[in-house]
């Protein structure tokens, strides 16, 4: 079955009628910057930690620091 991709009539398509948009709410640039924010800082502790690892530094301060930075988060 072959692809077939008929002509509409530009007088069959449904009318388009103007919207009035609205603001978001200030309250939504807040939640937006701090999930950013939440984002970078487990990344940077991500590449801190791969980074730290493959200095030789010892596997149990590094996972000790990713837990505790984790209950941290949570409390």
């Amino acid at each position: 079955m072959l692809f077939q991709n008929p002509v509409i009539d530009t007088e069959e398509l449904p009318a388009v009628e103007p919207v009035e948009f609205r603001r978001l709410s200030p309250a939504y640039r807040a939640v937006s910057y701090i999930s950013t924010l939440i984002f970078f800082v487990f990344l940077s502790v991500g590449w801190g930690l791969f980074y730290l690892l493959s200095q030789g530094v010892p596997e149990w301060i590094t996972t000790g620091s990713l837990v505790a930075l984790l209950v941290l988060f949570v409390l």
